[in-house]
């Protein structure tokens, strides 16, 4: 089994996370699936990072 490799995403100097997470998080509160309080404990995303992707109809970019 291979590793999965994840973007990370820095905010700041201690907190990262994974833009593939951050998406999905953002797909699933759109799509009505998911509460926007719950996705980011199941996605482990920063809950005012998705707030704000989420009001401002945007996505995280991919570093490559």
């Amino acid at each position: 089994v291979s590793p999965m490799k994840y973007t990370i995403c820095r905010m700041g100097k201690h907190s990262e996370w994974s833009c593939e997470n951050m998406r999905a998080a953002i797909a699933a509160v759109r799509a009505n699936t998911m509460t926007k309080y719950w996705a980011p404990k199941v996605f482990k995303v920063p809950r005012t990072t998705l707030h704000d992707y989420l009001k401002n109809d945007r996505l995280p970019k991919l570093e490559t």
